[in-house]
């Protein structure tokens, strides 16, 4: 009898371990798409939104936030990007949730950031604190929250170690465009650009491989059996 409980409380176990990964198959499923999507609406609304402007524009000198800035023209073309794009990685994170809870909330950090940011367009002429403030975390919390992946004991191997080289490539590529913004500003246009699409890559191979090899389960701890007594006491 004991024999019987125990391996049912064994296939109980497995059954439920089955199902989490059935449920992060789904997740990822349903967020990969948008992940697909953030990088296609970027690079498109850099196009439009620098082909509306009847002011002379360098995109290798000037920023994406010119673009959404109160001086710019049809402002609301590049606005409009990055409510997109800042509202799919909110989405992205609360889908993801196989993915530890801080990689999960620094992803939704930068999502919101990102809305923060486009709220508070940088003015015809000067700079907004709060627009500056919220680029800078959202850059962070992009560049942050492959790392705390990577920290968690979930991830494969090939995923973890992906992770920290995405989060270290992202710290350059931020150091770059702060080098930029602290001197001259050739190439502060394309390190901002370079920096943005980056930032949508390791989005895009974390939902596609959960969505064909979940992540790891660890199994619940098998109740011991307990001990049925015999009709006759013994």
């Amino acid at each position: 009898m004991s024999a019987v409980h125990s391996r049912r409380t064994a296939g109980e176990t497995v059954s439920r371990a089955g199902q989490r990964r059935a449920a992060s198959r789904d997740a990822a499923r349903a967020v990969l798409p948008l992940t697909v999507l953030a990088p296609v609406v970027l690079v498109v609304g850099f196009v439009v939104a620098q082909g509306a402007q009847l002011r002379a524009y360098d995109p290798i000198e000037q920023t994406v936030s010119t673009l959404a800035g109160r001086g710019a023209t049809d402002r609301w073309i590049m606005t409009t990007v990055l409510l997109v794009t800042g509202t799919i990685y909110l989405v992205v994170a609360s889908g993801l949730r196989p993915l530890g809870v801080i990689a999960r909330l620094l992803l939704g950090l930068g999502g919101a950031m990102v809305l923060a940011a486009a709220l508070a367009p940088q003015p015809a002429a000067g700079s907004s604190a709060v627009h500056m403030t919220s680029a800078t975390i959202a850059w962070a919390a992009f560049a942050s929250w492959p790392l705390a992946a990577a920290a968690g004991s979930g991830l494969r191997r090939g995923l973890r170690l992906g992770s920290l080289v995405a989060s270290g490539v992202l710290v350059v590529l931020m150091g770059w465009f702060c080098a930029q913004l602290w001197s001259d500003g050739t190439w502060l246009g394309v390190a901002e650009r370079v920096l943005l699409v980056a930032q949508t890559v390791w989005p895009i191979a974390i939902a596609a491989s959960l969505r064909v090899s979940p992540l790891r389960v660890k199994p619940e701890p098998v109740a011991e059996p307990v001990p049925v007594a015999d009709e006759d006491g013994s």
